[in-house]
């Protein structure tokens, strides 16, 4: 508690050797730390009476909540926020000395970032671990599988220390908005952060879409540090709001697309099977073509090499880009007999099926 820098209140403290902790009642066992939740559907001061039986155990909940009698064998963490401080508290519990954090956020296109930046730093014969929408990767060997795009607060932490543990030096996640708003990666301060793109997802959860893009911002305003990195795809529609708050943050921003000043791309040219890129950095152009699905795939793949190399990209690097393997389900085309051709894709977001079908058209 005395290493928590979220505000907390205790009641009826006293001390004891921490074992586990979970916001799941039924996984509740004597010196364990219960964070009780109030989610969408269920409340999990609804289940504190469930651990009567139990002694040494802390239990966090809502400033609001009221402690009854028969619950004065616990210790109590009050707080405005019980995600944000089971987070902080599973980052104390699990510790790691993991070198270089980065995260990604954006409505299309984390997986493949994600995905394509674990590859590069395995041809580096970098130590490395991705977490997210495909589960959990320690260099080329899946680890875990996911349920979420960013997995909750206990795992992120639990699994970062495990890496820490194996001498993984990078890790990459995705940030989904829900993520980020549950401070399910509080209280990581990355030292690169990307932003793809943005448009209508997750609106069942944040009713709005602004709540949405706020939800995506927290990545760079809440999760970085002074000398954070930021690549922002500039051809978005929203790319200035991200780099606003960089500026304010004072974070270094290096940016790709047509808008861009990093990266430019001057033209993306689509042949036959192979698109020709005409780009221009550090006030040199450079040209070179690949055979890709689309513009988006192209676009990604640069994203992680900045990632990677960041200011000290080169020319060079970007022949790595045709050694790059696509994730599954990602325009993955799983038959071609008798000029028949059948893909298949994860989008399910309006933005994300127009990307998808645009490029397909032009096949029929």
């Amino acid at each position: 508690i005395k290493k928590c820098k979220t505000l907390v209140k205790i009641n009826n403290f006293y001390d004891f050797e921490v074992k586990g902790i979970s916001d799941n009642s039924k996984r509740i066992k004597e010196n364990f730390i219960f964070a009780a939740i109030q989610g969408e559907k269920q409340n999990g001061e609804f289940y504190i009476p469930n651990l009567s039986k139990l002694k040494k155990v802390a239990i966090i909940v809502s400033e609001n909540y009221e402690i009854k009698s028969k619950s004065s064998d616990f210790v109590f963490i009050k707080c405005q926020n019980v995600r944000q401080v089971l987070s902080e508290v599973s980052s104390i519990i699990f510790t790691n000395n993991i070198k270089q954090k980065i995260a990604v956020t954006g409505t299309n296109g984390k997986t493949s970032v994600v995905y394509y930046t674990r590859q590069i730093w395995n041809m580096l014969g970098e130590n490395n671990s991705s977490i997210g929408t495909l589960g959990i990767f320690f260099n080329n060997k899946k680890i875990m599988k996911s349920e979420l795009t960013t997995s909750n607060s206990i795992t992120n932490h639990k699994y970062l220390s495990t890496l820490s543990d194996k001498s993984c030096e990078k890790v990459i996640f995705e940030a989904s908005s829900i993520g980020l708003d549950q401070y399910r990666l509080f209280p990581i301060k990355f030292d690169k952060v990307a932003f793809t793109n943005l448009s209508r997802d997750h609106l069942d959860y944040h009713k709005k879409f602004d709540i949405y893009k706020k939800s995506k911002s927290l990545l760079f305003s809440k999760y970085t540090k002074k000398n954070s990195v930021a690549v922002i795809f500039s051809d978005s529609k929203y790319s200035n709001y991200f780099k606003d708050i960089c500026y304010k943050k004072g974070l270094k921003i290096l940016d790709y697309g047509k808008k861009a000043s990093f990266l430019r791309i001057k033209n993306i040219k689509k042949i036959n099977d192979k698109f020709f890129v005409s780009l221009d950095l550090n006030k040199r152009n450079h040209n070179f073509e690949i055979e890709a699905s689309s513009e988006y795939e192209i676009l990604n793949k640069v994203c992680s090499l900045l990632l990677v190399f960041g200011h000290n990209i080169k020319k060079s690097h970007f022949e790595i880009i045709h050694k790059l393997k696509n994730p599954s389900g990602r325009l993955e085309k799983i038959y071609n007999k008798n000029n028949r051709q059948v893909f298949i894709d994860y989008a399910h977001s309006p933005n994300a099926l127009n990307v998808v079908l645009q490029p397909l058209k032009k096949l029929t």
